[in-house]
């Protein structure tokens, strides 16, 4: 009993350690609306996986995970959910938009 605990326990400080994900936007593709984010499954994305876009700690819009790698991910823009004018650029940031319960 106490090691099967223990293994909630350990799963369930996982997930919270998960929720201080944050990533840089390497790249951008303006004409087919996907960025490439420099983390991937080492660092806690899965394939569904929204991530919310900021800069300078305004939020720009969203994003949905499409492909994964160890450390690269590439995401599409959700449409309609940047911010009228607002175009990514590489170093914008992003972050979980779902943090993950215990």
């Amino acid at each position: 009993d106490v090691k099967r605990t223990g293994g909630k326990i350990q799963a369930a400080n996982d997930r919270v350690r998960g929720n201080t994900f944050q990533a840089t936007i390497l790249g951008v593709d303006n004409n087919w609306n996907f960025v490439t984010i420099g983390a991937g499954v080492n660092s806690g994305l899965t394939g569904d996986s929204t991530l919310l876009v900021q800069r300078g700690g305004r939020l720009l819009g969203k994003l949905s995970v499409q492909k994964l790698e160890a450390n690269m991910a590439i995401a599409d823009i959700v449409p309609g959910s940047l911010s009228v004018g607002v175009v990514l650029q590489p170093g914008d940031q992003v972050i979980l938009e779902k943090v993950r319960s215990n």
